[in-house]
C-alpha cells in the first residue's frame, strides 16, 4: 500500500554535526545547562545562571512512576541502549517472538511499541534512520547513574511509536499510532515534528483522545505561528501544548517557531543528547525543547495521577518562569519551570 501525506520531519542535525560533535559518555552533568545552568560556557556561549528547567529539587520528590506511560511518535528508538532500556514499556500481555497476537489488539508481538512505518515490531532500524527518536527518548527518560543525571523522568515508561525514518513519514501512520497509544494506556504523547498540512483526520483523532496531552514542537521555520501555522502544534485543542526553544541565555532559538499561539518555551540549543551508539552530541531544535516539557508533564502525572489534561496543561503554562526576551514570543512569556509547576499543583491539592 502506498502511504499518503508524507511530511518533512524536524531533523536539524546533519551528518556533519553528528560526526564532529560526538563524544564519549564521561561525566556530563556540567554540559547539561538545561538541567542546571550555573552560567557555564557551552560550545563557546556563556549561559545565564538560572535559565534552566529548575528540576533538581523536584527530583527529591519524584523521578517518575512506572504507571505513567509516555508515547513517542518519532523515528525509531534504540530500546536496548543501556541508558534507556529500563524505561522502555513492556507489554506483558504478549509472549515474545511467538508470532501470535496474544493480546488480540491487531499487532503481533508488540512487546515494546510498534513500527508503523514498516508495519512490524522492530522499533529501531538503524542509526541514521532512528537517531532522532533516540535523542528524544533520552531527554525524557534515560537513567541517572554513577553520579550523573540525564533524563527528566527516568522512572516513567516510554512507548516507542515509530512513524518516521530519517526525514519522512506519513500522517496516516501518526493517526494509527495515536489510536494504538490510547489502547496501551498512554497519557502523554511527545510530538517533536511538524507538518504544513492541516489534516482533518489527525485533528479529529487528537480531539477524540482528549485525555491524552499532546506536547508539540513549535517548528523550525522562524515563523510567527499565528500567521504561518504548523500542525499539530496549531490545532486549537485543549489537549495540545506547543513548545518553542530557547538558548542558555533565555533568548529564543534563531530557528524556533514563536507567537502567542505558542504556549511555553524550553531549552533547545546546545542540548547534550544521547545517540543510539551510547555516545553523546550537542543538538539544537524545538524537538529537544518539546521533550523537556513532556518529561515535566510526566513527573507531574506521577505525583498527581488524577490531574485532568486541561489542568495539567494549565499548570505547565502557569508554572513557567517569565523571561523578558520571551514577552510576546510565547503566550506564557516564559520558560518551563519544574519547581514552579509542582508549586502550582500543590495549590490544587493542598
Amino acid at each position: 500500500m502506498i502511504k499518503k501525506k508524507y511530511i518533512i520531519f524536524i531533523l536539524l542535525l546533519t551528518l556533519g554535526t553528528l560526526l564532529i560533535s560526538k563524544m564519549s559518555l564521561g561525566n556530563y552533568t556540567g554540559k547539561q545547562w538545561a538541567i542546571d545552568n550555573k552560567g557555564q560556557t557551552i560550545n563557546g556561549i556563556k549561559g545565564k545562571k538560572g535559565i534552566d528547567i529548575n528540576i533538581l529539587d523536584v527530583w527529591n520528590t519524584t523521578k517518575g512512576s512506572k504507571d505513567v506511560i509516555v508515547g513517542i511518535i518519532d523515528t525509531g528508538i534504540s530500546i536496548n541502549n543501556s541508558s534507556i532500556k529500563n524505561s522502555i514499556f513492556v507489554n506483558n500481555l504478549e509472549i515474545p517472538n511467538n508470532s501470535i497476537d496474544d493480546d488480540k489488539n491487531g499487532y503481533i508481538d508488540d512487546i515494546s511499541g510498534w513500527n508503523f512505518y514498516d508495519n512490524n515490531n522492530h522499533v529501531y532500524s538503524d542509526f541514521l534512520a532512528d537517531y532522532h527518536g533516540t535523542i528524544i527518548a533520552g531527554i525524557i527518560g534515560s537513567s541517572h547513574n554513577k553520579g550523573n543525571y540525564y533524563g527528566v523522568a527516568p522512572a516513567v515508561k516510554l512507548l516507542p511509536l515509530k512513524c518516521f525514518a530519517g526525514s519522512s513519514g506519513s500522517l496516516d501512520d501518526a493517526v494509527s499510532a495515536i489510536e494504538y497509544a490510547y489502547t496501551m494506556g498512554v497519557q502523554i504523547i511527545n510530538i517533536s515534528w511538524d507538518s504544513l498540512i492541516n489534516d482533518d483526520k489527525l485533528y479529529q483523532t487528537i480531539q477524540k483522545y482528549d485525555d491524552i496531552l499532546f506536547v508539540c514542537s513549535a517548528g523550525k521555520n522562524m515563523n510567527d505561528l499565528s500567521k504561518s501555522p504548523i500542525y499539530p502544534a496549531c490545532y486549537d485543542l485543549n489537549n495540545i501544548i506547543s513548545v518553542a526553544a530557547v538558548n542558555n541565555k533565555g533568548a529564543l532559538y534563531d530557528f524556533s517557531g514563536y507567537g502567542l499561539t505558542v504556549d511555553v518555551a524550553a531549552p533547545g540549543v546546545n542540548i547534550y543528547s544521547m545517540l543510539p551508539d551510547k555516545e553523546f552530541i550537542f543538538s539544537n531544535g524545538t524537538s529537544m525543547a518539546t521533550a523537556y516539557v513532556t518529561g515535566i508533564a510526566a513527573l507531574l502525572l506521577s505525583e498527581y495521577p488524577n490531574l485532568s489534561t486541561d489542568t495539567l496543561k494549565s499548570i505547565l503554562i502557569s508554572g513557567s518562569m517569565d523571561i523578558e526576551s520571551l514577552s510576546n514570543k510565547v503566550a506564557s512569556s516564559g520558560i518551563i519551570d519544574a519547581k514552579r509547576c509542582f508549586d502550582e499543583a500543590n495549590k490544587i491539592y493542598n
